[in-house]
């Protein structure tokens, strides 16, 4: 009570722990301290929250780096780290256009291999693969023109004149 006005006075109990990792509450009704662990949660997934005995709550950022050169790394608030895949287009038609995690990107030729044995593969900057025709042609009309599946080698057989009857001759002039 202050003795020169009659006023009562009421000073708050000191409860301060001096760390700045705990709120320091006093129980109105005890009048005993407690000290509860300081929320450092920022609500930001991009940070990590954590409390250090000198500084208080620190919110630092998270890296994100998966050491994936295949993915771009970012950072969403709510979400924290997403991973999508990187874009390796380059935009050229006689390149593939492929990943590998280690290195990233690369564009080795394409090698418009149909797996044919026939057609001449080849690549267009313009309009990409081609696969043609392997040309078989003698000029002679009375072999078949083909191509060897197999060795893709031209073959003229004699062509087959035979009417399936025995009382003439076939043949091809």
């Amino acid at each position: 009570c202050d003795p020169a006005t009659g006023q009562c006075i009421y000073t708050a109990k000191a409860c301060d722990d001096g760390d700045p990792c705990t709120d320091d509450l006093c129980n109105s009704e005890t009048g005993s301290c407690s000290y509860l662990l300081t929320d450092c949660n920022d609500g930001d997934a991009c940070t990590s929250d954590t409390c250090s005995a000198g500084a208080g709550c620190v919110n630092a950022t998270i890296s994100c780096d998966d050491n994936d050169k295949c993915t771009d790394d970012t950072c969403d608030v709510q979400l924290g780290c997403q991973y999508s895949p990187t874009d390796c287009t380059d935009g050229q038609l006689c390149t593939a256009d492929l990943c590998e995690p280690a290195v990233g990107c690369y564009h080795p030729p394409e090698t418009c291999d149909d797996n044919n044995q026939c057609t001449l593969d080849s690549c267009d900057v313009e309009t990409g693969c081609s696969n043609v025709d392997k040309t078989c042609e003698d000029g002679n009309e009375c072999t078949v023109n083909a191509c060897d599946v197999v060795s893709g080698n031209c073959q003229f057989p004699a062509k087959d004149c035979s009417d399936g009857t025995a009382c003439t001759t076939d043949e091809c002039t």
